[in-house]
């Protein structure tokens, strides 16, 4: 598998984590979704974690979700 295609499979397991509020595997995740994403500058991967950041700031459980959105946020607006 690509770095390219990498990138994108963690955004989106990511996004699915956060869809099923398993915070502790988005967590685990969101590392290595955002790292990857920005070491190969994969357009889509980007797109689709500022996407999810986007809709963390209207989640029902922002104490669990403020932290993805900042490190999303934080590294990938860069």
């Amino acid at each position: 598998m690509s770095n390219k295609a990498r990138a994108i499979a963690l955004a989106d397991l990511t996004t699915l984590a956060v869809r099923t509020n398993d915070f502790d595997r988005a967590n685990a995740l969101v590392e290595k979704a955002v790292d990857v994403t920005a070491r190969t500058e994969t357009r889509i991967a980007r797109h689709r974690l500022l996407t999810l950041a986007a809709t963390l700031t209207t989640s029902s459980d922002p104490g669990a979700t403020c932290g993805l959105r900042e490190h999303i946020v934080s590294t990938l607006r860069r």
